[in-house]
C-alpha cells in the first residue's frame, strides 16, 4: 500500500504527532508480540521417544509405536491394547496436571489399525477436579469419541471450559472394546490441552490453530493500526490495512518437518509502509517477528528455518 492512501477515510482524520505515533506503534507491537498465556500443558503428547509420564487404568498394555500420524521419522505415537474380558470395558492412558480455571482447547489424533477382529470406540477426554491431584469433586468433563472403523488418522477437537474451583485436570486417551475376549488396538498422537490460537479480526490462525499471525502498520505521517485478517486455507491468509479490497500482506505456514525438521513461514507484501508481522507458535510460545522499514517496498520472506518445533 503506497503512502498516498495514508488519508483513506478508514484512517484517523488527524495524524498524531510523530512521537505519539511511534509510541502507539510500539504498544501495538508489544501486545502482538506477547506469546500465548499458556502453551500445551500435556507432557509427552507427541511420543517422540517413549510413552513416559502417562499412566494406565483398566486391562491392557501401552507402548510407544514408531507409526507417527504425520510419518515423521523421528517421532511416534502411543499404542493402547485393550484386553478386558468384560464387554464394553475401556483401557485408558491418563495424565494429571494443574491449569487455572478458564477456557482451553483439547485436541488429538486417533487411529485404529485395519483388520482387527474386535470393534469398539476410541477417543480423548478430560475431567476437572476440585482436588490438586485429580481427586475431590468432579467439576466438569468433556470428550470426543468415534467408532473403531479404519478411516486413517481422525482429528478430535473441542472446547474445554474449566470452572472456578478447578485445581487439577485428568486427561484420558481411551480405547473401549465391545466384545469379550481378544483385544482392540488404537493409536494416539499430537495430544494438546492448552490455549490454542483464537481467530479474530486482527489475528489469523494457521495449522489447526497452532500458529497465530498478527500485523501492525505505520504510515509516513505516523498513523498506525492493526492489519485485518482473512483466511485463505488452513495454512494461508492475508491482511488488509486501509480498505477490505486492498490486500497488503499474504502469509503461508508450511509443515516441512519431514524435509528439514522445520516449519516455514513465507510472506509477501504489496506495500511500502512500515510493517511488523508477528508469528506465534501457540504450542511452544516461540515468536518470530518480521519487519519492513518505512518507504521500502516489502521484500518477500522465505524463512525455511522459522520454527524448529517439529513435530
Amino acid at each position: 500500500m503506497l503512502a498516498r492512501f495514508a488519508n483513506h477515510p478508514l484512517a484517523p482524520r488527524r495524524a498524531p504527532a510523530p512521537m505519539l505515533g511511534h509510541a502507539v506503534a510500539a504498544l501495538l507491537l508489544a501486545g502482538l508480540s506477547a506469546p500465548a498465556a499458556a502453551q500445551n500443558l500435556v507432557q509427552n503428547g507427541r511420543f517422540d521417544v517413549d510413552a513416559s509420564v502417562w499412566t494406565t487404568t483398566g486391562s491392557g498394555t501401552a507402548l510407544r509405536s514408531p507409526a507417527d500420524a504425520h510419518g515423521y521419522g523421528g517421532s511416534g505415537s502411543l499404542e493402547l491394547h485393550a484386553t478386558a474380558a468384560t464387554p464394553s470395558t475401556g483401557f485408558a492412558a491418563r495424565q494429571c496436571f494443574s491449569p487455572p480455571a478458564g477456557s482451553y482447547t483439547m485436541r488429538g489424533l486417533t487411529f485404529v489399525p485395519a483388520g482387527q477382529a474386535n470393534s469398539g470406540s476410541i477417543g480423548v477426554g478430560f475431567t476437572a477436579w476440585s482436588g490438586s491431584n485429580c481427586d475431590g469433586t468432579q467439576l466438569a468433563l468433556g470428550s470426543h469419541t468415534s467408532p473403531s472403523t479404519d478411516a486413517g488418522w481422525l482429528a478430535h477437537a473441542f472446547a474445554a471450559n474449566l470452572p472456578a474451583g478447578t485445581n487439577s485436570v485428568r486427561l484420558s486417551l481411551l480405547v473401549t472394546k465391545t466384545q469379550a475376549g481378544g483385544e482392540l488396538i488404537g493409536r494416539f498422537d499430537d495430544i494438546f490441552f492448552g490455549k490454542a490460537c483464537v481467530a479474530s479480526a486482527t489475528q489469523l490462525c494457521l495449522d489447526s490453530q497452532r500458529f497465530g499471525v498478527s500485523t501492525t502498520w505505520t504510515t509516513p505521517d505516523s498513523q498506525t493500526g492493526a492489519g485485518v485478517a482473512t483466511a485463505f486455507t488452513g495454512e494461508a491468509g492475508y491482511f488488509w490495512f486501509f480498505a477490505p479490497g486492498n490486500v497488503e500482506i499474504v502469509v503461508k505456514e508450511i509443515d516441512a518437518c519431514t524435509y528439514n525438521g522445520r516449519r516455514w513461514i513465507f510472506l509477501s507484501g504489496l506495500t511500502d509502509v512500515a510493517v511488523h508481522v508477528v508469528v506465534t507458535d501457540f504450542e511452544t510460545n516461540q515468536v518470530k517477528v518480521y519487519s519492513n522499514p518505512q518507504g521500502h517496498s516489502f521484500t518477500p520472506v522465505l524463512d525455511s528455518s522459522a520454527f524448529a518445533t517439529c513435530p
